[in-house]
């Protein structure tokens, strides 16, 4: 009884600092960044998502996760040009989707 306690004493505080670990090194978001529009527009291809980030940089990597009814069922990343309406690239949205998810990840000096 006593080795089993000191296994799970063992792998509690293991997990512990693991998790204080990664909470530590977790960046806080950049407010200098912020979507300001996302839109889903139809076309004859398909539906298509038009954003527009505003931000001091060229570029930016944003997250776009595709739910439906709070599961998540597809999850991209793509580059997409700040201060301007832009369609983001190779981006097919499935028809089950029905909540888009978007977030700055990163960004391009």
């Amino acid at each position: 009884m006593k080795t089993r306690t000191r296994y799970l004493l063992a792998l509690t505080s293991l997990v512990l600092f693991l998790v204080a670990s990664s909470v530590a090194t977790a960046s806080p978001p950049d407010r200098r960044f912020a979507v300001t529009y996302a839109r889903v527009v139809p076309s004859s291809s398909g539906p298509h998502l038009v954003v527009r980030v505003k931000g001091p940089a060229k570029k930016v990597r944003i997250r776009i996760t595709m739910l439906r009814s709070n599961h998540v069922l597809r999850v991209a990343s793509r580059w997409v040009a700040t201060n301007h309406r832009v369609r983001v690239p190779r981006l097919t949205i499935p028809v089950q989707i029905t909540n888009l998810r978007i977030r700055v990840l990163g960004h391009v000096g």
